[in-house]
Order: C-alpha cells, then structure tokens, then sequence
C-alpha cells in the first residue's frame, strides 16, 4: 500500500513499517510493560491480523479553512484528506460524495459512518452559530440530507426538511431539528455461527471502528465465556452492547444473572432498544450513571455479590480501584482495552486478588499506528 499523505498525516505513524513488524513491537512493548508492572511471565499474546488497511467503517475527520481530514504531523494545521488507505471501499466512497457537499464552515468535527445494508449517516458537530448559518444558506444542508442520514450538535438532533401539507398548507418549507432517532448502525455478532443482531445506536454513539474487528472481537469474548459457562455476568462499560450479546449468548444458561454499567445514557438508550427487539430485556438490568464516580451507582457496586464473570470495558481512564469488593469475590474477568496502558494498570488489582492471567489476544484493528485493541482472560 503506497499513501501520497504519510508524510505528512498524523492518523498513521508507522506507514514506514512492515505490518508484521508492527504487531511484533506492540506485543513486545506490552509484555515489557506488563511483566515489568504485574511481576510475571505472560503467555504467549495471540495475534489477529486484519490486514493493513481498509477496516474502517466510521471516521472521524475535521474542517478547518476548507480542508477535511486529519491533523498534520508537525503543525496544527489539518491535511485535505480526499482519499484515506485506512477507510472500507463503502466508506471512501462516502467520503467522497461527502466531500463534494462539504459544508462551509470555518472549523467543526464531523463523524461519517456506513452501516451493515450501506445506511449512510453523518454527525456535525459544529458551534450553534455556524449551524444556524447553514439553515440560512440551505444549499450544504439539502446536499447532505441527500446523502443520508444527518444527526446535529452535542443533542443529536436529527435533520428533516418540513414541507407544507394538507393539514398544515401556511407551513413555511424550512429545515428542522427533532428529537434524536436510533439506527441500526452496527452489528453484534452472537454464538458460534456469528449469527448477526442489529445494534441501536446513534451515527455519534461510540462503537467499534469497522465490521471486522467487531466480528473478531465477537469471536474472542464468544470463546473466554464459552470456557467459563457463567450463570452470572457484570459488566462495566457496558456501550451500546457489542459485548454485552455475543457474551448473553455465549453462555450455556444465557447467563440467568447478566447486570451492566454505563456511563453514557445515549448508548444505553441504544442498548435498551436492542434488547426490546431481539425480546431481551428481561435478561439484563442496567445501572446508569458514571459507577467511578456517582454516588448512588457507587452504592450499587457495593451491594454487589461477586460474579462468575466480570467484563471490563473502560475508558481510557481505567477502571480504578472502586471494583475491590466485587473483584474480590468474583471468579474470572475478561478485560479489554483500545489502550494498553489501562490494562498494564487495572491489572495489579486482579492479580492482587489472585486471578491468574490465562489468554491475552491482540486484535490489530488499528494498523499503520500504535495502538491495538487488547483483550485478557483472567481466572481464579
């Protein structure tokens, strides 16, 4: 693969380097890290390969003064980014027709995203001045809403174009925001045969970045659950559930106690309508609220009894010490983290509580960069 922009662009920082090399000093930084921290020898880190490119079915790009893409590696400028190596075939050519509509804004974050049946959606973030600026001019607006779905501002309204009716004729023709609208804009992908289940969710709701790398996570948490057989599941940070299905079928018993945290109350509205659909809701009890922090969800964790599982899902930020009574009293954990130093750190705890670190796995969903998505067994 040959990119006229790594030169230049800030998304990939190992362009120069042999994917397989790649993987091979991620996995070796971890292990120095890991075994230096934990005071052991860790096994043998399993590598998933999804190729060098093409795996992503969102992106994440800014417009700053006419230019769309990413931020350049020495300056704070953002490199015009009409073509990017790391996008699907569906998603580039979104990023095309997006291109041509691009709306003139001097500087706004903007998420693309293609779904599983090729839904196209779009996330402007802009300042409320220029979105207001863009209802007046019309023109960029009626050329995004021709190309998909297009979801606004830190509320996610939804864009529609008003016509006059029938029932209402002095109607003024006019774009409008209303209440948010959950798609299926990704997959979960449950039991042995990766049967595929729509996930709800909003274009600006966090998820996997692309459809392979949620299918080979699917696979791993599908195995660890499998060889735990548990009746009973926590799960922390738990999104819009691309771990919480794949884990809830994986279970021999469907898991007659599976209860989750989450932080984020749009991904849980996702996650709630998910299991409406797939008649689910029963299974699962949800704790909403930031349970690091929020006291109410604290207490909620305290009362806890211990699990046969616990899944961690956290943010970059980890999930810190509040678990030790439950940690404590819970038979095995699979931890997983886009950020391997979260894991390096949260890990002392389960190893303090005498867990024992059985299988640890590297999805190499980022290629061309530093990063991985890490994911470990841990047992009692």
């Amino acid at each position: 693969m040959t990119c006229e922009y790594s030169d230049v662009c800030s998304g990939c920082s190992l362009w120069q380097t042999a994917l397989q090399q790649q993987q091979k000093e991620k996995v070796e930084l971890f292990k120095t890290q890991a075994e230096k921290k934990w005071q052991i020898t860790l096994p043998e880190v399993k590598i998933h390969s999804l190729g060098p490119g093409g795996l992503r079915d969102r992106l994440d790009f800014t417009i700053e003064n006419g230019s769309f893409g990413l931020q350049h590696k020495t300056s704070s400028q953002i490199v015009d980014l009409p073509v990017c190596l790391q996008l699907s075939p569906p998603l580039q050519k979104f990023l095309e027709d997006f291109r041509s509509a691009l709306p003139p804004v001097k500087k706004g974050s903007v998420r693309l995203r293609v779904g599983p049946n090729g839904e196209r959606g779009v996330w402007l973030d802009f300042a409320n001045k220029d979105i207001q600026m863009l209802f007046e001019e019309k023109t960029a607006l009626t050329k995004l809403l021709a190309l998909g779905f297009v979801e606004i501002g830190q509320r996610r309204k939804k864009l529609i174009w008003s016509e006059s009716s029938s029932e209402a004729p002095a109607e003024i023709p006019r774009f409008r925001l209303v209440d948010p609208e959950l798609q299926t804009w990704t997959s979960a992908y449950v039991g042995p045969q990766q049967k595929e289940l729509d996930l709800y969710s909003y274009v600006s709701s966090f998820s996997q970045t692309g459809t392979q790398a949620n299918k080979k996570i699917a696979e791993i948490i599908t195995s660890y659950v499998s060889q735990i057989n548990p009746n009973s599941i926590y799960e922390f940070g738990a999104g819009i559930g691309t771990l919480t299905l794949p884990a809830l079928f994986a279970s021999a018993t469907q898991a007659a106690k599976y209860t989750v945290f989450e932080n984020d109350e749009l991904s849980l509205q996702g996650l709630k309508k998910t299991l409406e659909q797939c008649d689910l809701a029963p299974r699962i009890q949800i704790n909403a609220g930031d349970f690091q922090k929020e006291k109410i969800v604290s207490q909620a964790v305290q009362t806890l009894e211990g699990a046969d599982l616990l899944i961690l899902n956290p943010p970059r930020s980890g999930v810190g010490d509040f678990l030790v009574p439950t940690v404590e009293a819970s038979h095995a954990a699979i931890y997983m983290s886009c950020f391997a130093q979260s894991l390096i750190e949260d890990a002392k705890l389960l190893i303090a509580m005498g867990f024992k670190l059985k299988q640890v796995e590297l999805v190499d969903q980022f290629p061309q960069t530093s990063h991985g998505e890490w994911l470990a067994l841990w047992e009692k």
